[in-house]
This record gives C-alpha cells, structure tokens and sequence, in this order.
C-alpha cells in the first residue's frame, strides 16, 4: 500500500480510526529514516525533561516541530526526526527528595540513582505515549529511533566531543558569576532560578574619602560589598561636584 493513499474510508471521525491508524503509521514504520539518502533534512530535536507529567507547552512545542519535519518530508527530503528523552539533571533529584523524603547528600548515591531512574522511568512512558497519541511524527518511538542522554551509547558521543573539543583547543577554564542553590548545595541554570517580588531594607552604606565628605550609597545587596571595587559618579551631578 502506498503511503499515500488514503487509510479511512469513513468519513466519520472516531478515536478507534486514531488508534487505527497510529498503529499502522508503527508497523510500516512510515517515518523511519534513511541515513543513505541523498537529500536530507536533520532536526535536533530538544528532548523533553521528564521531571513531571507532560504539559500542555511542551505538546504545542513538539507540535510546531512536527510541522516543520512534516513539510520537509513534503519536499521530497529525507527527515532524521529523533524522539529524545533527557534524563540528567537536578529537577528529577529535587522530586526524588521531596516524593521520598530523602535528601541527595546524606543517601547512598546507588540509591539515590536509582530512584531516579525509576521515576525517569515511569514519567518517560507517560510523555512518550503523549507524543504518541499526538502523532508526532518521530522516526521510532522504540530502539534505535530513540536516545536517552543517560545511555551508554549517548554519553560516549557526549564525551568523544568533548574530547575532540579538548584536542582542538577550544575548551578553557575561566572564572565567571553562577547561580548557587543554597538549599541544593549546587550550581544552578539561569532557567531554574524563580524571581519574587518582595518589600525588603534600603540600606545606606557611607564609602570613605581621603580628606572629603563620605559618599553614601544605596542599595539593597549589602552582602555585595566586599565585591565594590570602584565608586562612579555621574559627571553632570551636581552632588559630587566636589568629588571631580
């Protein structure tokens, strides 16, 4: 059967007809990939985090994806659209201790992984099913259409990378600001840090001039001032007339 002729003769839709024909889209593997094709069209698909149930911003995501991967195809290109699943990182740490009451510095880290890995487990079959049922239109949703960043396969293409990086000379050791958890006792991503709105202190603090009145400076970060290395004043000011 050409893939292009019409699988539903009736002209009534029905969630059996959906089921129906996700299931045979499966079994001929319509959407499989040809790595010796001639034209082909790769997207690097952002895997989706499971740290959670599936939400509804990250079906639309996928779904604008499928949009693009599909009208390739259209074109006549050949499209290497793998299903991703991310499963390192600090949020399923952070359910793992709230779900179970332990604490990732004080268990033994085999079962604290491990515990990790079985809700990564549980919450990957719900959000690859989700796809599922939306059609995304991934080249598998089983074996080697799929990767998981915590395989053995995928971490040593992570690490030759890193290698070729190494040998190149492009990778550095530099100093830079980070996000620090003080609860998690880590590092965090600029997207894992919550902004709040809050009423708070002013504080004043008075820096010393040699013979000249004290600068006062305002700020709600006194914390900060061991970090204070200059003092700028606007030139135009006439408050600091003075200090020029």
């Amino acid at each position: 059967m050409s893939k292009f002729t019409a699988r539903i003769e009736s002209n009534r839709w029905t969630p059996a007809d959906e089921e129906a024909l996700l299931e045979t889209w499966g079994q001929e593997e319509i959407y499989a990939f040809d790595p010796r094709a001639k034209n082909l069209y790769s997207v690097d698909t952002p895997p989706p985090y499971l740290s959670g149930h599936v939400h509804i911003g990250q079906l639309v995501h996928y779904t604008q994806i499928d949009i693009i991967a599909r009208y390739r195809r259209m074109q006549g290109l050949q499209v290497n659209f793998p299903l991703g699943i991310d499963r390192n990182g600090l949020p399923v740490e952070l359910r793992v201790e709230k779900e179970f009451g332990m604490n990732m510095h004080n268990t033994p880290r085999e079962e604290f992984v491990r515990k990790c890995k079985e809700q990564l487990d549980m919450y990957e079959e719900e959000v690859v099913e989700s796809f599922r049922r939306l059609g995304i239109s991934f080249n598998a949703y089983s074996g080697d259409g799929v990767y998981r960043t915590d395989s053995p396969k995928y971490r040593a293409v992570t690490q030759a990378t890193f290698i070729s990086l190494w040998k190149q000379g492009l990778v550095y050791s530099d100093y830079r600001p980070n996000n620090w958890c003080l609860d998690c006792g880590t590092t965090i991503a600029d997207a894992e840090v919550e902004y709040e709105e809050r009423q708070t202190t002013l504080y004043y603090l008075y820096f010393q001039v040699e013979r000249m009145e004290p600068i006062k400076i305002a700020t709600t970060r006194p914390e900060l001032l061991c970090a204070c290395d200059a003092i700028f004043v606007h030139p135009d000011d006439e408050r600091y007339r003075e200090y020029r």
